[in-house]
């Protein structure tokens, strides 16, 4: 199953060209936006920018908008901070890949951490909007 996501995203990265009417800019605010409702357990703000059959990988997990908010729900109380480096776009006029470097800064009780991760988040247009319909996440190392 990993290889079938693996040569899916290197098919559909080959297969995209870049348009000049497709803005990157609104590919990087779908993902910020995500984050935003993500750090404050907002299902409905998740929803808002994902398709219908959005997923999440993460560490060989595979979530949905709801299971998402569950987890992070489940925690005790916690804060968390997200910087985003080194976005490269590559769209068209009905679908986008974007990846980035995220850093996370996890403050829950008295503990702090960071983690790093490169991710890539796959787009779709729908109704003249972007929908985020795969987020994948890779801890670096």
């Amino acid at each position: 199953m990993k290889n079938i996501w693996i040569i899916s995203f290197c098919f559909l990265a080959g297969c995209l060209s870049k348009k000049e009417d497709a803005n990157p800019g609104q590919i990087r605010e779908v993902v910020n936006t995500f984050y935003d409702a993500l750090k404050k357990n907002d299902t409905a703000g998740i929803k808002a920018v994902c398709t219908q059959d959005f997923r999440l990988v993460e560490d060989g997990i595979v979530l949905n908008a709801d299971s998402s908010v569950r987890v992070l729900k489940k925690m005790p109380p916690y804060q968390i901070q997200f910087v985003f480096t080194n976005y490269n776009a590559i769209l068209d006029q009905h679908s986008a890949i974007l990846t980035y470097d995220k850093q996370a800064t996890f403050t829950m009780r008295d503990t702090t951490e960071t983690s790093k991760w490169f991710e890539s988040a796959f787009l779709l247009k729908e109704k003249n909007a972007w929908k985020l319909y795969l987020l994948h996440s890779s801890v670096k190392k």
